[in-house]
């Protein structure tokens, strides 16, 4: 059986307020399952990380005392002594190591190195597992998709199958190169990206962006404008 927990619980985990596995909390969010009287072993980001800030964002809004105890941010203020691990892949090499430790990562991570992700409540009431269906929903159900605003939270959206922490990955480029000969190497990657990506992500841990989205976002190409006054052919390959 998958271990259900809901954003208050993962936030006191991550508090170090749960100190075991078979605390009362998670018995009453997982009826019927066996839970080990195993200590509760944290593993965070030892170095500034775009997931440690996504993921105390989530448990920052999903309660208030680790918004005011922790904070959300980069390098989060974590309690206690969690064990610190560089990147996503110290974190895997940490988790598995530790007896009934817990951590975040990329959920590409979880289906590569074959991990165990929890259940998550939503804002739906619902019980969900991290997929890619998952982080398209949170996407639909976003100001990134109605309104167009890239910056959007995708964190813990409505939607019965919107998985709570979607988190968007950005790719950024020079509005204003120095020349266009420079820039048209990478912009020739990207738009070819751009044009496969769908493909290319399935199955990957990653979800593809809407279609709506993307055809907004196609227009992004030509506002790069070089210095130099040439146009990059990006199109060709």
């Amino acid at each position: 059986a998958t271990l259900q927990l809901n954003g208050e619980v993962l936030a006191d985990l991550f508090m170090g307020r749960v100190k075991s596995w078979n605390d009362t909390r998670i018995a009453a969010l997982n009826p019927g399952l066996a839970l080990p009287a195993v200590p509760v072993k944290r593993v965070v980001r030892a170095e500034k990380s775009g997931t440690s800030d996504g993921f105390s964002r989530y448990l920052a809004g999903a309660s208030a005392a680790f918004k005011a105890e922790v904070g959300a941010g980069q390098a989060p203020a974590w309690p206690g002594e969690p064990l610190k691990a560089e990147g996503n892949d110290g974190m895997v090499q940490t988790l598995r190591a530790t007896p009934g430790a817990i951590a975040y990562v990329s959920y590409d991570r979880v289906l590569r190195d074959k991990l165990a992700a929890v259940k998550l409540r939503n804002a739906a009431g619902h019980f969900i597992a991290p997929s890619e269906r998952g982080f398209s929903a949170a996407v639909l159900e976003s100001d990134m998709h109605r309104q167009g605003d890239d910056l959007a939270t995708l964190l813990d959206r409505p939607g019965a199958d919107a998985w709570p922490i979607t988190l968007t990955s950005f790719v950024l480029v020079d509005a204003e190169p120095v020349e266009a000969a420079k820039a048209q190497g990478a912009l020739k990657f990207l738009y070819w990206c751009f044009m496969h990506g769908d493909d290319l992500t399935r199955g990957s841990g990653f979800a593809p962006l809407p279609v709506s989205v993307q055809s907004r976002l196609a227009a992004r190409f030509t506002q790069v404008r070089p210095r130099d006054g040439r146009l990059p052919a990006y199109q060709s390959f």
